[in-house]
């Protein structure tokens, strides 16, 4: 019996560091990481290798994590992936975006831990 595929995840910020240190995270828990900058490369990154789980900020370069989970969210292709979007505004101001999850910015690394462990718990859908 070959093993489970690892779990992956899409992590998708325009600050550099802060995808840095995510991926470094979920890296730990043997999650492979894809990066992306802008929304525009997040949605051709879960396009093209259908994650379990994206990580977005809201405020993205040429398409913001809101419109980026509205596209996903309609779409039965991606519909299904876990969509974690991260913002400094509070969890009820992205009420209407059908997020699967919230994460605030400056996040808590605790918080970011528990995703991480959730998707490797749970390495295959």
């Amino acid at each position: 019996m070959s093993p489970s595929p690892r779990p992956t995840v899409v992590i998708a910020d325009d600050e550099v560091h802060i995808v840095d240190v995510l991926a470094m995270l979920f890296e730990f828990y043997d999650v492979e990481v894809i990066k992306a900058y802008n929304g525009e490369e997040a949605l051709a990154a879960v396009r093209d290798r259908s994650p379990r789980m994206l990580i977005a900020d809201i405020m993205m370069p040429k398409l913001s994590g809101a419109d980026l989970c509205r596209r996903m969210k309609a779409d039965p292709a991606t519909a299904s992936i876990k969509i974690i979007l991260m913002s400094a505004l509070p969890p009820h101001a992205l009420s209407d975006l059908a997020a699967d999850g919230y994460l605030a910015k400056p996040f808590e690394l605790k918080r970011v831990e528990e995703f991480a462990v959730q998707l490797s718990a749970n390495p295959t859908p």
